[in-house]
């Protein structure tokens, strides 16, 4: 479920969790964590299709998946869906809860 991406953006190179949902990938920049409950859940998802081309790396060096096409920080940090004239799918406050084990 859990993977790692490679991302290019004007700022350089860099790792983000992603997450495979239904055969299709979702860039995780940022989690909520509820450490008493015992999971975390996406702050926001940027989905992997269309506007964003990528490829798996089979868990080489830069993770499974290398993202070919720069993502705008204004969308990768979540402000903004649209940037350069380009709309992204992004889904805020996603229903998905992780478990992580929580408080003992």
């Amino acid at each position: 479920m859990f993977k790692k991406a490679m991302v290019p953006s004007a700022q350089g190179l860099f790792e983000c969790d992603a997450l495979e949902l239904d055969g299709v990938l979702w860039l995780v920049p940022e989690w909520l964590h509820n450490e008493a409950e015992g999971w975390m859940k996406p702050a926001w998802m940027i989905r992997l299709t269309g506007a964003v081309r990528y490829q798996p790396t089979l868990g080489g060096a830069f993770g499974d998946y290398v993202v070919n096409d720069p993502i705008p920080m204004v969308v990768f940090e979540g402000s903004a869906r649209e940037a350069d004239g380009v709309l992204f799918e992004v889904v805020r406050d996603a229903d998905i809860h992780i478990p992580t084990g929580g408080l003992q």
